[in-house]
């Protein structure tokens, strides 16, 4: 199971955080670990090149394991990161055996 967290302060995303595998399939032929790891990648790609704020990026590629801090925000970065959250839980909803969110505000 993937285990997700988005983490607020202030009313921003500072922190997400995905571990685990979804299990959904094989390595290799995981549509919903491809789907989350895709969300993941392209979120903190466009947060760095376009917001202008470097995120901070922890991966181990082996467990599953990405950790993502933000060390500023601004109204771009709370975009991106609200269809992140969006996205990851439409995905949730339909893989619900694969993926669990947490918030912590």
């Amino acid at each position: 199971m993937i285990k997700v967290t988005f983490t607020y302060v202030d009313g921003h995303m500072r922190e997400f955080s995905f571990s685990g595998h979804a299990e959904y399939a094989d390595p290799g032929e995981d549509i919903v670990c491809a789907a989350i790891s895709a969300l993941v990648i392209a979120t903190t790609n466009a947060i760095d090149q376009l917001t202008n704020i470097e995120p901070i990026a922890e991966i181990d590629e082996t467990s599953g394991y990405v950790h993502v801090d933000l060390p500023k925000v601004n109204h771009d970065t709370d975009l991106l990161t609200a269809s992140l959250r969006l996205a990851v839980e439409d995905t949730a909803e339909s893989y619900p055996q694969n993926i669990k969110i947490r918030i912590v505000e």
